[in-house]
């Protein structure tokens, strides 16, 4: 009996080890990021709940430019990271950026307001009409005074004019509009042409002897973003000094928004040592 029970046994444990390892999401929000001439460094964190034992954490929809090999991860709690794995999930569905998401808000709010002015022409085109139906003054065989005449072609006078001029504003709205919405759609087929990649995923392995809560800092870089310098110069007159004002154009097409995160502009280079070599 004894062997049959350590093989049960033997089966029991190695079925235990088999099981796959319980995986939990954990949601991160971008604080801040430090922005290169040529890419930046990402700076998020998060915190979730580790139940006991060894769990899989993962940490979804970051960028696809991300460079694995800079992830830095610190975490705390009473639990020990045991690895961290850089992922791309390829049969996750794509989903449209938060930019075409706005591109395409913003030109179906145009449309809606082109639509809007040319029902006010059409309006101002009716009161127009009515006006000039009602010219006639005092039937055809009794003719208008001089003061009515007058009163009249005042009237009638400032009421066109009122019509002209909205017309004239109406439809330079609708000219600036439609200019606004060929630039907008042009940059939405640019933004629909590129290529769909994979969603990016950070995995962090954990152990923990009881259920603890826990704080993740992620840290890493990505490409496809940078800054570079702008300089404005003013001078009053040539009495006065020159005023040189700095400024920063930046650019990131990293796939991910950066909403309301603390900006810092660097001019080094991320993935160069800041150590002076020594001379040999």
């Amino acid at each position: 009996m004894k062997p049959l029970f350590s093989l049960l046994f033997a089966i029991l444990v190695q079925t235990g080890f088999a099981q796959p390892l319980r995986e939990k999401e954990l949601k991160t929000t971008i604080s801040a990021v430090t922005v290169f001439l040529s890419g930046a460094q990402v700076f998020e964190s998060g915190s979730t709940a580790i139940p006991a034992g060894k769990s899989v954490i993962k940490v979804k929809n970051l960028s696809p430019y991300l460079d694995d090999k800079s992830i830095q991860v610190k975490a705390e709690g009473d639990f020990t990271i045991l690895s961290v794995n850089h992922t791309f999930n390829y049969l996750a569905e794509g989903k449209k950026s938060a930019q075409t998401d706005s591109l395409t808000a913003r030109v179906e709010a145009i449309e809606m307001a082109v639509v809007r002015d040319n029902a006010r022409l059409e309006v101002l085109n009716e009161k127009q009409s009515l006006l000039n139906a009602n010219k006639n003054l005092g039937g055809q065989n009794t003719g208008a005074t001089l003061v009515q005449l007058k009163q009249a072609i005042e009237f009638y006078e400032t009421e066109i004019s009122k019509i002209k001029e909205e017309e004239i504003k109406t439809k330079k709205s609708i000219e600036l509009k439609n200019k606004e919405k060929v630039l907008l759609e042009k940059q939405l087929r640019e933004l629909n042409e590129q290529k769909a990649l994979p969603g990016s995923e950070v995995e962090i392995r954990v152990s923990a002897s009881q259920p603890v809560n826990a704080t993740f800092n992620l840290t890493y870089l990505v490409a496809n973003a940078g800054w570079y310098p702008k300089y404005d110069i003013r001078v009053q007159d040539v009495k006065s000094p020159l005023q040189l004002v700095y400024k920063a154009e930046v650019f990131q097409n990293t796939g991910v928004d950066w909403k309301n995160v603390k900006l810092k502009f660097s001019n080094g280079t991320p993935n160069q040592s800041g150590v002076v070599p020594a001379l040999v």
